[in-house]
């Protein structure tokens, strides 16, 4: 079985020996690196690759934030700190997670899970396309939802809202779990925020599209997608 290639960057050592031993507990993991500056850990990552880079945000001579949008080809990341203001750069740059020091072996846990959800390769499953509907968790249980019922999705920092015709559902998923659930030829992203049923337009325009009861805003970067899918010039 092939190992996760993991890196611990963080100026604080007893954090690095924290996560360490939490990783070490995993037959799956492998930690190649730990580096307590962050312009160590550029270059390194210039040179070699990694599966998935934890990686503190404050720290001498260069953010953290600033080492992973520098990377030409960045690993997944998780965050790891001692401060909870950082959460919307969290969400701007991808992090799978945004995890609070201390970091317990359950918490990081869940992190991993997520990370693996979205960058195992994926195995033979049922065509999702030929399912109408999915099933999401609230309040510790599995909550089905018929895709015909759903208006949008909206991205909330580490959950989602789920609008549908009679309810909002909140659910602890980010919006690439939530695509990758969805047949493409009913959703549509078309904001970093928002995924749309397509059923459910009413009207479009370059900046806006209106659903039944909703405008949301198409972003900048999805416009010309969006209107290649709605077959509009």
């Amino acid at each position: 079985m092939n190992k996760w290639k993991c890196m611990i960057v963080d100026d604080e050592p007893v954090a690095i020996r924290i996560l360490r031993q939490h990783l070490d507990k995993l037959s799956t993991y492998e930690v190649v690196r730990t580096d307590t500056n962050a312009t160590d850990a550029f270059e390194y990552l210039g040179r070699n690759s990694v599966d998935l880079l934890l990686l503190d945000i404050e720290m001498p001579e260069l953010n953290g934030l600033d080492l992973f949008r520098s990377l030409k080809n960045p690993p997944g990341l998780i965050l790891v700190t001692a401060h909870r203001d950082y959460a919307v750069e969290g969400f701007e740059v991808n992090a799978i997670d945004y995890l609070m020091k201390p970091v317990s072996f359950s918490r990081l846990l869940e992190a991993l899970q997520r990370f693996e959800h979205q960058y195992a390769d994926p195995e033979p499953v049922p065509n999702l396309n030929q399912k109408r509907y999915l099933f999401v968790t609230v309040d510790r249980i599995k909550r089905k939802i018929d895709l015909d019922d759903i208006i949008y999705i909206e991205g909330l920092k580490d959950y989602v809202q789920i609008r549908t015709n009679s309810e909002t559902i909140i659910t602890r998923e980010t919006m690439s779990d939530m695509e990758r659930q969805l047949p493409e030829d009913t959703f549509l992203r078309i904001h970093r925020s928002f995924i749309i049923n397509m059923d459910k337009i009413r009207t479009v325009s370059y900046d806006e599209i209106t659903l039944e009861k909703e405008t949301l805003p198409v972003g900048r970067t999805y416009r010309t997608g969006v209107m290649q899918r709605l077959h509009i010039e």
